[in-house]
């Protein structure tokens, strides 16, 4: 009886090579279907990329015109008026306070020597009365002689008229006083008004303008934060620009290693073992050598595939790197415009100038109102001058009336006793009038003393610079406004110009991942070379090739050096440079394929 065999027949070598050619043929065929989508990738990915690089550069210029310090208009850098105005600022606030202390004091003097001006034209009300009756006395006393003296009769007429003069004069004065008098409370009223409310603006003016300035500290380290940024940025695209490049050399030479590999299985299979035409192969050679040509491909396509990942993997990133730098720049001036808890620091700034001017023109307005009382003040006290002036000639005029009723009673002879009485009480009248009015002149010189410490013209001087202080700080606050809306529209175009690069990146990206996951897929095609190089050792048995002629045409074909290694491992023959690559063939360090493209 025959035994009967345990296990599977064993393949004929005749249709085991034929299986094996199949395989081979298939590998290749799939190889190629591969490389023939990689480089439409590759080559998208490489049109794109100047582009790609040239927007994220835009975007980097743009930040960097946007967060620089000059607004649009005029190039004046808003910070640069702002210090300066602000010392201006606390300056004025400084001097118009202790210009407010003095013109207080002064309206205390003028207040005070006011009301002894006033008592002493009090004092000089009954003249004119006592006038009139040494007037009227004399007329009769003149009208009791025998024979009317006529001098006497002009001396009274005299003393008449010059009383109602006097009246005149003193009421015009006393007048005038009252008129300084209403004056100097309302100043008073204004500086009182004025010294209550002073403190307060100025508090308030100092706090706002602390604020600004801490803001526009912020400001300018976020200011200069984004164009440090931007520098940084434009460095880290420019190098992920050249990244991508070195990725999509990288790219291309792996694609060149497979390329290699299916040449090397297609012309295997046409070779079929390297018989002569019209004969068969001989099968058990042709598998043999088939092993190795299944161990070379199937290591070489290995190595691609690793390198490849890790290509593909680098442009990936390093397109998502650029695009993240841009998108981060766009967020550094989004905060110096506004997006973050706290607001724009232009915002603040603005809020701070602002404020601060609001309070100004209060503080103005009330300074020039106080300025106006204090000018009231002034031509009250020049007004009342010109009426004590008048009032000193009537001390005068008094006394050269006292005289002539002296001639007038010595020629009266014996009957002049009364008359010289008379004459004698005009006398001493004129004596206390002139007394009167060197007190009223003694009280005016110190009122326009006084008065002098108002300082009219320094305050309206003073006013004139508040108000262009005013002025400069409502046009920074307009300026401020401008840079506003500037970084708004800057911001706005900055995120508008990133989400169209994320886009393009993210297009570009995933054709990276289907790429990725197809040259994931390329160790299918390594288990099937392994599979198939061992059918093809088993079915061989024993037989060696009679020659190695597979292994030399591979040679022929390779560009890099790691090709070469590969090639030296896995055969244990040295891999040296075909003659066509050893002229321009790049170094082992640089190991790209002769005809890789650059970009």
């Amino acid at each position: 009886m025959e035994a009967v065999p345990s296990g599977p027949a064993p393949e004929a070598p005749a249709a085991l090579l034929e299986a094996t050619r199949a395989q081979l043929r298939g590998v290749a065929e799939r190889l190629s279907a591969f490389l023939h989508g990689s480089e439409d990738v590759f080559l998208e990915a490489g049109q794109r990329l100047g582009a790609l690089a040239g927007r994220a550069r835009g975007m980097v210029d743009a930040a960097r015109r946007a967060a620089g310090p000059g607004d649009a208009e005029d190039g004046a850098d808003p910070g640069a008026v702002l210090a300066p105005a602000l010392e201006r600022l606390a300056s004025y606030l400084g001097d118009s306070r202790a210009g407010a202390a003095r013109q207080r004091e002064a309206l205390e003097r003028v207040g005070g020597r006011a009301d002894a001006l006033a008592a002493a034209g009090g004092a000089l009300a009954d003249v004119p009365r006592t006038l009139r009756a040494l007037g009227v006395s004399t007329r009769i006393e003149n009208c009791r002689a025998e024979v009317p003296n006529a001098g006497v009769e002009t001396v009274a007429s005299d003393v008449r008229r010059l009383a109602d003069d006097v009246e005149a004069r003193f009421a015009a004065m006393v007048a005038r006083a009252g008129e300084l008098a209403r004056a100097v409370a309302a100043a008073r009223g204004a500086a009182e008004a004025f010294a209550g409310r002073e403190r307060a603006w100025s508090d308030r003016m100092l706090a706002d303008t602390q604020q600004a300035l801490a803001a526009l500290r912020a400001l300018a380290a976020a200011q200069a934060g984004v164009v440090a940024g931007a520098a940084d940025a434009s460095a880290g695209i420019a190098a992920s620009a050249s990244s991508v490049v070195v990725g999509l050399q990288g790219h291309d030479a792996t694609r060149q290693i497979l390329e290699h590999a299916a040449e090397a299985l297609r012309a295997f299979d046409a070779e079929a073992g390297g018989g002569r035409a019209g004969e068969a192969p001989d099968a058990p050679a042709w598998l043999a050598e088939a092993a190795g040509v299944c161990r070379l491909a199937g290591a070489q396509l290995g190595g691609a595939r690793a390198r490849l990942l890790e290509a593909l993997e680098a442009i990936r990133g390093s397109l998502g790197a650029m695009a993240s730098r841009a998108d981060a720049l766009g967020r550094d001036l989004g905060l110096v415009a506004g997006d973050g808890v706290e607001g724009s620091p232009v915002a603040r700034v603005e809020r701070g100038v602002g404020a601060a001017t609001l309070t100004l023109a209060e503080h103005l307005a009330q300074a020039r109102a106080g300025a106006e009382s204090a000018r009231r003040v002034a031509e009250a006290v020049g007004g009342i001058a010109e009426q004590v002036r008048a009032t000193r000639a009537i001390g005068h005029a008094v006394k050269i009336i006292a005289l002539n009723a002296l001639v007038e009673t010595e020629r009266a002879g014996v009957g002049g006793r009364v008359l010289a009485v008379l004459a004698r009480e005009i006398q001493l009248l004129a004596a206390e009038v002139v007394r009167r009015t060197d007190e009223v002149s003694a009280s005016l010189g110190a009122i326009t003393s006084a008065a002098a410490a108002l300082e009219v013209d320094r305050s309206a001087a003073a006013a004139t610079e508040g108000e262009a202080l005013s002025a400069a700080l409502g046009a920074l606050v307009a300026r401020l406004g401008a840079r506003h809306l500037a970084l708004a529209a800057g911001t706005r175009r900055l995120r508008e110009d990133g989400a169209a690069l994320r886009r393009e990146v993210d297009e570009v990206a995933a054709r990276l991942a289907r790429q990725l996951e197809l040259a994931r897929g390329l160790d299918a095609l390594e288990r099937e070379l392994a599979s198939a190089g061992a059918r093809a050792a088993a079915g061989a048995g024993a037989a060696a090739p009679a020659a190695r002629a597979a292994g030399r045409a591979a040679l022929e074909r390779y560009t890099m050096s790691s090709e070469r290694d590969v090639h030296a491992r896995v055969t244990g023959e040295g891999a040296i440079a075909p003659a066509a690559a050893r002229g321009g063939a790049p170094s082992a360090g640089q190991d790209l394929g002769a005809n890789v493209e650059l970009f």
